[in-house]
């Protein structure tokens, strides 16, 4: 009886305290425990040394490997590993080279991470380096993404990875680092300027900052337009058409997507075609003052007519009164003169 007593506690003893035993296995020059990957974010490697038990705890941060396998030699290492952009707004591309993001390496003892022992650079295929890592015994890193450029959601994969002197001098990480783009969306809707209602059937451009042409939506019944899963950058919105009876606007939209950026709706405000022109010979209106007319030759001769019998006493029109006038005052004038000419003449004889 105290025999079984004495078992069962081991066994719960064991129990407690260990929760995996795992024998490494080579893989692409690299080991890596299936069993340690937690939502695809942390994966455990052991350096390329085989035929080494390795017991870990449940908490795997306070995980001691056994040094019974390999002395303590120091020795040098180069990790590499790559970076790719999973381009999820143009899928046809599928998986590119990353460049620019920045992948630090720390001392496992770093939980928080926050003295990295070396920086890498990812360059234009999407590859990095750490360089001359050293082992001694079995030696213990933690690598991760630090940051990338502005416009990118980072990685939150990271390796624990534990090297030796049996580890290969040119080591390569298992998996890439996968960096996602963040997209964003600009729309807004065409409407009559004067009543706001929407226009359907406008068509509606993108073009990036160098006005390269990148999509052309039409608007619908509500006069709604959207261009969708755009990257960081300027944009520039015009319209090339609108619905029938409206005159297109000529107003360039410009659109910054950046980490400031806050989707709000672009109106687009049409006027519509005025049909009341004055002097439109469609709307039957009547000119009041026509800049030209056909009659002017009989305005030409009226004009000369007017001015001949006009003559001295004016128009035939308004002289008739004025002439009576002339001649009541012209003959008693003129009688008077007759006489005394008459008188004086009689005097010298």
């Amino acid at each position: 009886m105290k025999k079984i007593l004495s078992m069962l506690v081991l066994v719960v003893f064991a129990l407690h305290t260990i929760t995996f035993k795992i024998s490494a296995q080579t893989q692409n020059d690299s080991l890596y425990t299936s069993g340690m990957i937690t939502d695809e974010v942390i994966i455990v490697e052991k350096g390329g040394f085989e035929d080494v038990d390795v017991s870990i705890t449940s908490d795997y941060l306070n995980a001691e490997v056994s040094d019974d396998a390999v002395g303590y030699a120091t020795t040098f290492h180069n990790i590499s590993g790559k970076v790719v952009v999973n381009n999820t707004d143009k899928p046809d591309l599928g998986e590119t080279p990353f460049e620019n993001a920045v992948i630090g390496i720390y001392e496992y003892t770093d939980i928080n991470w926050e003295n990295p022992l070396d920086i890498v650079v990812s360059d234009s295929q999407g590859k990095f380096t750490f360089e001359n890592v050293v082992s001694t015994g079995y030696t213990r890193y933690n690598i991760q993404m630090i940051s990338v450029p502005s416009g990118f959601q980072k990685s939150n994969l990271m390796f624990d990875l534990t090297l030796n002197s049996n580890s290969p001098a040119n080591y390569t990480l298992s998996r890439d680092y996968t960096v996602t783009p963040i997209l964003s969306n600009i729309q807004g809707f065409v409407q009559d300027k004067e009543t706001n209602d929407p226009l359907g059937n406008a068509v509606i451009q993108i073009s990036d900052s160098n006005r390269a042409v990148l999509a052309e939506v039409e608007t619908g019944l509500d006069g709604k337009f959207s261009f969708e899963n755009l990257r960081y950058g300027k944009y520039i919105i015009t319209q090339i058409t609108t619905s029938e009876g409206f005159i297109t606007s000529n107003e360039n939209y410009e659109v910054n997507i950046d980490d400031t950026y806050v989707a709000t709706d672009i109106i687009i405000l049409n006027e519509k075609i005025n049909t009341s022109t004055p002097g439109d010979n469609n709307t039957g209106d009547i000119d009041d003052n026509p800049a030209d007319t056909t009659d002017t030759p009989s305005s030409v001769t009226e004009e000369k007519d007017s001015e001949t019998n006009s003559g001295l006493f004016g128009s035939p029109e308004t002289s008739d009164s004025s002439n009576m006038h002339f001649y009541f005052i012209l003959m008693p004038v003129s009688l008077i003169v007759l006489y005394i000419m008459k008188k004086r003449s009689g005097l010298e004889s």
